[in-house]
């Protein structure tokens, strides 16, 4: 199983490895410019077998990477200076996906899925590109289900490492007051009106929960969603409930409301176990 806590893989050089066809390599074709690599033929197939090429050795704990586990790739110049990055999703579990950028000489993983073509944009206006990766909102990362509550998490360009962007990020307040509140707001609206009421109750608190952790974030209102959290502790549906510890679990000095909400659900998901036709 890949360690999807390593954060940064250190690779050999490229320049000789495996082939964008038979003659050019990922690698050198990267290097002639972003046009140029733009244009390339490139296949699931290739990009992991290059990948491997990289992360394998005597000493490696990481397994092969799959064509299959490679969901979508691209080239994109994310430091603005002409040369062209390799980035990809990949997703190596039914719960898990992480976004893979190639450097030339190494590549880091940063947990979580990204829309390649709009979650990698400028933000600031200085020429770099931030990353936009939905993490999970869950603290222990596990939870299954549907839907899975998530949030817009943005990553910042230090050198050749993206990092995570500050709440004082330049731009940051903007994206979020300004596209991603909005739009949850709007989402939240319609789902209440589309949705019969046996489906509305986890599906907005979902949203909710990531309105908050936004609102969090960004200091806002550092106590946003403990009040909702603490209705939904009090439900019988496990859904709710696990909701409310997640809520627990990222709002400072409610460890105990967390315990107690853990208990809750794991109590309430046997009840409806045990009640299941």
């Amino acid at each position: 199983m890949k360690i999807a806590s390593v954060l940064m893989l250190t690779l050999a050089s490229c320049l000789s490895c495996a082939a964008l066809d038979v003659q050019i390599g990922i690698g050198d074709i990267a290097l002639r410019g972003c046009s140029t690599a733009q244009r390339g033929k490139l296949d699931k197939a290739t990009v992991a077998a290059f990948l491997n090429n990289m992360i394998q050795g005597p000493d490696s704990s990481l397994d092969a990477l799959k064509p299959n586990e490679i969901q979508l790739f691209k080239w994109v110049d994310l430091a603005g200076n002409g040369k062209c990055e390799l980035v990809l999703t990949v997703s190596t579990g039914p719960n898990y996906v992480s976004l893979w950028i190639y450097w030339q000489n190494h590549a880091q993983t940063l947990p979580g899925g990204a829309n390649l073509k709009e979650g990698i944009r400028d933000l600031d206006g200085d020429g770099k590109k931030e990353i936009i990766l939905y993490s999970s909102l869950d603290p222990a990362g596990g939870r299954g289900g549907n839907p899975t509550p998530v949030w817009p998490r943005v990553f910042r360009l230090e050198g050749e490492k993206y990092v995570p962007a500050s709440w004082d990020f330049p731009g940051i307040y903007d994206f979020y007051q300004r596209e991603v509140l909005p739009q949850l707001n709007e989402e939240m609206d319609k789902k209440r009106r589309i949705l019969s009421p046996d489906f509305v109750d986890n599906n907005v608190a979902v949203l909710e929960m990531q309105r908050d952790k936004i609102l969090r974030f960004l200091r806002l209102d550092p106590q946003a969603g403990l009040e909702e959290a603490r209705q939904w502790a009090k439900s019988n549906n496990p859904d709710m409930i696990y909701n409310a510890w997640c809520v627990f679990q990222d709002i400072p000095g409610h460890e105990a409301e967390a315990n107690a909400a853990k208990q809750a659900e794991q109590e309430a998901f046997r009840r409806r176990v045990a009640s299941a036709p």
